[in-house]
């Protein structure tokens, strides 16, 4: 190998020249070896970058350009131009490589958000969780005004229950007497009819009949009183079909009104529903009255009961073909005290509503598409025993 003669006779060896080389090349060394110990901090700390091998690469590069200028240093005096050739090799292809990946990542570093970006990216989701907060804030707001109207309304319930129940207990304190009388005299009657001899049968089928709707009136009393007091339900499975058949033969017995057309719309084969045949007689007898009475002095007046199973209840419905029902009507017919009648006094849908729901049913009023309106009851097919304090509540 060719000796060569170190750098420093290139500067004559002048001591400023060497000095002054050998200091700016050291402390170029020193900052090129502090800068990796940055970039290498920056790595442990920050492993999300996703890019974390660049920064080895400029710390490579970094370290190799430090390199290059010790051997410029060494070779002041020793002339070793090879090693610093290897070494200046090195940096080359290592600072081409990192420049390659730098413009190869540039996309991905010109797209990370700016303080500015990151700034405004927080305000907008800080007015999106105030936004949340507002609408939550709202919620329950909502939430506590319906538990207090749901408490309101089983307030008013508790209230209706009991003005309903004084009521029932006190008629039928009231009537029951008289009826037993009546009963005992329709029965003296007949039997003095027959000690005078036959006195044809339209007499006897009128006191029958008269005796008969005494007894039930005195049933339908007992029952309505023990309801009131104890929440008994005396339940039997029924037909449908025959509950709307007693219903009519009831409404048909008990008022002369032959100007309407009533008509019973039964599917086949419905199942037995579990109820208290009196209390759901009276409840159907009640709403067809209702439907005579808004179709007064009408022409082609016209009812129909219908019954359908719609699992896993039977749904009762009372559709008439009237003047139908105001918005304000349908929210309040239901309620206690509440009725459109000159000379009605707001008892018989309370009172409807109330055997429905110990039931464990839902009763609603509603007007058909093509005019009229319409009461829909819909009971279980198996029974719910709702007591007396699950009702009032």
């Amino acid at each position: 190998m060719i000796a060569m003669a170190p750098h420093g006779y290139c500067l004559l060896w002048d001591p400023t020249l060497i000095w002054g080389t050998v200091a700016s090349n050291a402390l170029i060394a020193l900052a090129y070896f502090t800068i990796p110990a940055a970039l290498i901090a920056i790595v442990q700390k920050r492993e999300d970058t996703g890019f974390n091998w660049v920064f080895w690469a400029f710390a490579a590069f970094i370290v190799s350009c430090g390199v290059s200028h010790l051997m410029h240093i060494w070779n002041l005096w020793h002339g070793n131009y090879l090693a610093e050739m290897i070494v200046l090799a090195l940096t080359a292809i290592i600072s081409m490589f990192t420049a390659i990946a730098l413009w190869m990542l540039l996309p991905t570093i010109a797209a990370i958000p700016s303080n500015a970006d990151l700034r405004r990216a927080n305000k907008e989701l800080q007015q999106s969780i105030d936004q949340r907060d507002r609408a939550l804030e709202q919620l329950r707001k909502e939430s506590a005004a319906r538990q207090a109207a749901q408490s309101k309304a089983q307030l008013l319930q508790v209230s209706r229950l009991t003005a309903m129940g004084a009521m029932t207990s006190t008629i039928a304190h009231e009537i029951n007497q008289p009826l037993t009388a009546s009963a005992n005299f329709l029965a003296g009657a007949a039997t003095l009819a027959r000690e005078l001899g036959r006195p044809g049968d339209a007499v006897e089928s009128a006191i029958a009949r008269a005796q008969a709707q005494a007894d039930r009136a005195s049933e339908i009393i007992r029952r309505m009183r023990a309801f009131a007091q104890r929440g008994e339900i005396a339940r039997t499975d029924e037909r449908p079909q025959d509950l709307l058949d007693h219903a009519v033969q009831s409404f048909i017995s008990r008022y002369d009104r032959k100007d309407i057309d009533i008509r019973i719309n039964a599917a086949e084969g419905l199942p037995l529903v579990s109820v208290d045949q009196v209390h759901l007689e009276q409840v159907l007898l009640n709403l067809l009255r209702n439907a005579a009475d808004a179709m007064r002095d009408q022409e082609d007046a016209r009812i129909v009961l219908s019954a359908t199973e719609l699992d896993p209840a039977i749904e009762f419905v009372v559709t008439d073909n009237g003047p139908g029902l105001s918005p304000d009507e349908i929210e309040n017919v239901f309620d206690l005290f509440n009725s459109s009648k000159s000379d009605g006094m707001g008892l018989g849908l309370s009172l409807c509503r109330t055997l429905i729901e110990a039931h464990g049913g839902t009763i609603w009023a509603e007007n058909n598409a093509d005019g009229g309106a319409k009461i829909v009851l819909r009971l279980p097919l198996k029974a719910q025993a709702v007591s007396k304090g699950s009702d009032q509540s």
